[in-house]
């Protein structure tokens, strides 16, 4: 769509709309108030630690600091003819650009870059404003490609091919939380990378000129408005940075998990705090496996929710059994293995969570055919389900539960590749492995690194009769 309407544009550069002051009144205002917002994101982003929400305001701060001087320097307006408007319109992207680098790619794949986002963002910020300080003094002295040269058009088509990137990422979150505002963000990185427009023809003022900063515009406005309306709502910054900005697929998860998942961990907190924490630190290490494993968005969803429902059978468990501190007998092992059937049997009154019933269902399958409730055998088993059971199993092994101690992160990993190809996926260990190979050599029952807000919003009253713990 954007490049018909620049085609479209492009041809008709016999037309001009010579309006420099109304240009001026439109983007320097609209800079401003993305400067402010942007600025209240990375105060945000710096109290709270979160890295890619900084990073993410630092694109749109760079973006609006240089958009500012742009609009400040268009000739006609407050200055006279110069080419320090172009340039700071040239490199407002590629400046962007590199304030987002740390974040391309997986979340396991840069993860070390992102510990030092405060000093990455602080560098491409003061590098927007440099570039801004030598427009203002040096008017005519700041390098810019001629518009519609071949220099410019490449320019242009490398940079809207990078913040394409970035917007199928917020994409992708979006789908994964079921909130809109990921989905803001990512059009507001397409449009503003739509703004590159003004490089591919040639003529001031003629409608691609106007074209390229409406869109600059409307991109600021879809990552800033929305967060106006949530925190006008909410009046709360947490609030308005989740929906707004969830950042990596954990996040996203979590926030797009459904009330009466967060009513089912909190009945499984009030029945056995030890489950209801095995539940979150599986399914935190489910995400970050799935992610491992390159899982489609639609599966790393299904992975994540059947992590942290994989248990809630047990809440029709006994607890004499549940939380018996010594080795269970046979019929009562006989009732422990029934917790499948009886966790899918819960959430088919729910047909939203229909997703995570594989991973719910066949978490105790065996790749060798051994394990229950169908002896499914190899690929039979979903992938959800073979990625659940070797997380639950790691974090089985590792902390410790009402009937066994917990055992050295090393002695769990051995234990993995013994029986890789057995009972559990050997991609799938290899995965694990992978993941938790610097976790160190120990884990504290109460340790979770993720998701650990699960079951705090249990608002809903849907559990089905008899449920309740």
């Amino acid at each position: 769509m954007f490049v018909a309407v620049a085609v479209l544009a492009i041809t008709l550069d016999s037309t001009s709309w010579h309006h420099p002051t109304l240009l001026a009144a439109m983007v320097v205002p609209s800079a401003a108030l993305c400067a402010t917002t942007a600025g209240w994101l990375l105060w945000v982003a710096h109290r709270n630690d979160q890295p890619e929400l900084g990073l993410t305001a630092g694109f749109f701060m760079v973006v609006s600091i240089l958009s500012l001087a742009h609009g400040i320097l268009l000739p006609g307006a407050l200055f006279g003819p110069n080419t320090a408007s172009s340039a700071t319109a040239f490199w407002t992207v590629p400046i962007g650009a590199l304030a987002m680098t740390p974040t391309i790619g997986r979340r396991h794949r840069h993860t070390r870059s992102l510990r030092n986002w405060r000093a990455w963002v602080a560098v491409t910020t003061a590098a927007s404003v440099l570039v801004t300080v030598a427009a203002l003094i040096w008017t005519s002295a700041l390098p810019v490609p001629e518009a519609g040269s071949g220099w410019a058009v490449i320019s242009a088509i490398l940079m809207y091919s990078f913040v394409a990137v970035l917007s199928m990422r917020h994409l992708e979150l979006a789908m994964i939380a079921g909130a809109p505002g990921p989905l803001a963000i990512g059009a507001g990185f397409v449009l503003v990378g739509g703004s590159n427009l003004v490089l591919i023809g040639g003529g001031d003022y003629a409608p691609h000129f106007w074209l390229a900063h409406l869109l600059d515009i409307a991109g600021v406005a879809a990552a800033t408005i929305v967060g106006a309306i949530v925190y006008r709502r909410t009046r709360s910054a947490t609030q308005v940075m989740g929906p707004v900005l969830a950042i990596d697929p954990m996040s996203a998860l979590e926030l797009g998990l459904h009330p009466v998942v967060h009513r089912f961990v909190a009945d499984l907190e009030s029945k056995d705090q030890i489950t209801r924490d095995h539940v979150i630190r599986t399914a935190a290490l489910v995400v970050e496996v799935g992610e491992r494993l390159d899982l489609s968005t639609k599966d790393l969803v299904a992975a994540g929710i059947g992590g942290v429902l994989h248990d809630i059978g047990k809440l029709e468990i006994p607890n004499e059994i549940l939380t018996k501190p010594g080795r269970l007998t046979d019929e009562e092992f006989a009732t422990i293995r029934t917790h499948p059937l009886l966790g899918e049997m819960i959430l088919s009154g729910h047909p939203h969570l229909a997703c995570a019933i594989p991973a719910v269902r066949w978490h105790h399958e065996r790749i060798d055919g051994r394990g229950y409730p169908d002896s499914l055998v190899a690929e039979k088993i979903p992938l959800v389900a073979r990625i659940v059971a070797a997380c639950d199993a790691f974090d089985a092994m590792t902390v410790t539960r009402h009937y066994r101690g917990a055992m050295p992160v090393a002695r769990a990993h051995e234990i993995l590749r013994d029986l890789s190809g057995q009972q559990w996926d050997a991609d799938v260990v290899a995965a694990v492995l992978s993941v938790t190979g610097d976790w160190g050599t120990t884990i504290q029952p109460s340790e979770i690194r993720h998701l650990s807000t699960v079951g705090s919003l249990a608002m809903c009253d849907c559990l089905p009769e008899g449920l309740s713990a």
